[in-house]
């Protein structure tokens, strides 16, 4: 039996407003106070985890995960393992823009050809959990300040051709609920067959240890 910090409900009707300390919210829905820990290092959060637990907070996703592998490993290992992931994350030549650790990335399929004439203008792809690499059914991608919108399938798949009056420079937008929106340039993608991996929003709800 392994101990794990969750928030086994995550809260999906909340209004934080600010008050005077930086990392604490109230809740106008709930009356509760809720722990920002969004912006809190591995290193910090170590300590601040045991603060918060069984109160509201407001983490990452990554967080979670991490603070997680501190409770079956050393730190050491658990901060090496970091590094190597992130020096072999950056040397992967099929990105094609990478937004962070928690907001995603977008890559280039390794099935995809570039494409030719007419084709080139096609964009085609699936979009997916960064974290759990399932596919995202319905998401929404737009291109801003259009009226262009085209739906993910129930695999996450999709494929469209790009208006005639949409430049290179022009905008497209992956969004879906509960993750955080990437936008990325046409020239990057044009003609491309890519992976959208959304990354989730940070969780907020009540934080508890328990044992599994």
């Amino acid at each position: 039996m392994k101990e794990q910090f969750k928030i086994v409900k995550p809260c999906n009707k909340h209004e934080l407003e600010n008050t005077p300390s930086e990392n604490i919210f109230n809740c106008i829905m709930c009356k509760k106070e809720v722990i920002d820990l969004t912006h809190t290092t591995i290193f910090e959060l170590n300590s601040q985890i045991i603060v918060a637990k069984n109160c509201c907070v407001k983490i990452r996703p990554h967080q979670l995960n991490m603070i997680n592998q501190i409770l079956s490993n050393s730190k050491k290992a658990v901060i090496l393992s970091t590094a190597i992931a992130t020096i072999s994350t950056s040397c992967n030549r099929n990105i094609i823009q990478n937004f962070g650790e928690d907001y995603g990335k977008v890559t280039i399929d390794k099935h995809s050809k570039e494409q030719n004439g007419e084709l080139s203008r096609t964009i085609e792809g699936r979009i997916v959990d960064a974290s759990r690499g399932e596919p995202i059914i319905f998401a929404p991608i737009r291109i801003p300040n259009t009226e262009f919108e085209v739906l993910s399938d129930v695999e996450g798949k999709f494929r469209f051709e790009l208006p005639e009056n949409v430049t290179d420079n022009q905008l497209i937008q992956f969004d879906y609920i509960g993750y955080y929106r990437l936008e990325i340039e046409v020239s990057k993608i044009k003609g491309k067959q890519i992976i959208v991996n959304l990354g989730e929003g940070p969780a907020i709800g009540y934080l508890e240890l328990i044992n599994e």
